[in-house]
């Protein structure tokens, strides 16, 4: 199964932790021009789409979308780039909608020093 996994603040609940109504403004590729004559198939190269919101302790979640819900109504390829816009969140299926495990992540976690450690742990794997 190939996952493709996006993240942004307040992208799937609101800043005091209410579900928003629909999903929009994450950016599936960026391009160098127009999107305009691109196809789905071209954008959409995954099984699954992951989204999680990073943006506080009353939004921290994750859902994902299967690329068949990925139709041409919910991208935008007008821009330089192609952006999911109003997809439904009922449509959306939650992996995690929050709770007391995301009061671990506030504060006590670091994405980028974390990210750094295992790369150059893969690094010197090579050595």
């Amino acid at each position: 199964m190939n996952v493709e996994m996006k993240s942004q603040k307040f992208c799937l609940k609101t800043k005091k932790g209410k579900l928003k109504k629909n999903i929009s403004g994450i950016k599936l590729m960026n391009s160098l021009g127009s999107c305009e004559n691109r196809l789905v198939s071209e954008v959409v190269r995954f099984d699954v789409l992951l989204i999680v919101d990073t943006g506080g302790e009353q939004s921290y979640s994750c859902a994902y979308i299967p690329s068949e819900e990925l139709t041409e109504k919910y991208l935008d390829f007008k821009t330089d780039g192609v952006v999911l816009k109003n997809f439904p969140m009922s449509k959306a299926v939650f992996a995690y909608s929050g709770g007391t495990t995301a009061k671990t992540f506030s504060g006590a976690f670091s994405y980028s020093h974390e990210k750094r450690k295992m790369q150059r742990e893969f690094i010197r794997s090579f050595l």
